[in-house]
């Protein structure tokens, strides 16, 4: 499996290479929709792991790096049992500035410092984030960029993190939201659960903004497919709740990407009083 990924990297290096060099788009695109076929089914031989995500990440940095003229980016992802770190650009700027104590910068904001570097000077832009644990650090000595463009990419990260591990969520604070959006429904309410379980999966190689527009995507297909559902919550990438006042018969929808089916499956249950959301989410996040 490793070595097939191995093959694909390079395979889709060579094409991008071509790509720049002049070769016809219409032909390196037939040879990149072979790539993606042939990844796609790579992965359906094996269990998806989180340890798989770092193509993601690091594709998420080297675009960062170009938008925001960054010489050096990183992101550290702190967990209960594990750090996970990625990296894009020259790392050797490291070895040449005189780095701040990340400890004292304070959380849930973004920070611009001034540092030196030899007869010059770059800064250091940074973002620390209480709720998913990360450290989202970029070095540039550019005039383009900006501390509102930072803010801005790493408002954007911290939320994609936050929907994507969705394990780390508060599901009381999820109950609360849904409480209120169905306060005037006393009554057993039916809902249909759709876990799109493989999504991240399949996708996470064409990058972050083309899995959030597929997950935008699947809420667009649920939404015009049940106009009589009371509320449609996405509780994640992942998992959509869908709530009714009565029971209803579920659709069978086709989800799909560029003609990719997107597998998922979907769950009829029956919500039992206001009271019975806490257990439902607890559930739903054993899943």
């Amino acid at each position: 499996m490793k070595n097939e990924l191995n093959e694909i990297i390079n395979e889709c290096v060579r094409l991008s290479e071509n790509l720049y060099l002049g070769t016809d788009k219409d032909e390196v695109d037939k040879e990149f929709q072979k790539l993606k076929n042939r990844h796609e089914f790579a992965l359906s031989k094996t269990e998806y792991k989180s340890e798989e995500l770092k193509p993601v990440y690091t594709l998420f940095l080297n675009s960062f790096n170009a938008d925001f003229f960054a010489l050096y980016s990183d992101l550290t992802i702190t967990e209960i049992s594990n750090t996970k770190y990625y990296q894009a650009g020259d790392n050797s700027i490291l070895d040449f500035i005189d780095l701040p104590n990340i400890e004292e910068f304070s959380t849930d904001t973004t920070h611009r410092v001034k540092l030196n570097l030899q007869n010059d000077s770059i800064y250091l832009y940074l973002y620390k984030n209480s709720e998913t644990h990360i450290c989202f650090r970029a070095f540039s000595s550019s005039p383009f960029s900006t501390i509102d463009n930072f803010s801005k990419t790493a408002d954007k990260l911290n939320s994609f993190i936050l929907n994507l591990n969705n394990q780390s969520y508060d599901y009381t604070w999820f109950n609360s939201i849904i409480n209120d959006k169905l306060i005037n429904y006393k009554n057993d309410l039916f809902l249909f659960y759709y876990n799109f379980k493989k999504l991240y999966g399949i996708f996470s190689h064409l990058g972050i903004d083309t899995v959030e527009d597929i997950a935008e995507y699947i809420m667009n297909r649920i939404n015009e497919k049940y106009p009589d559902a009371i509320t449609v919550y996405q509780l994640s990438l992942e998992k959509v709740c869908v709530f009714f006042q009565n029971e209803v018969q579920d659709k069978r929808i086709v989800f799909e990407y560029n003609e990719i089916p997107i597998p998922y499956v979907m769950k009829k249950v029956l919500v039992k009083g206001s009271s019975k959301f806490e257990k439902l989410f607890e559930y739903i996040a054993e899943d």
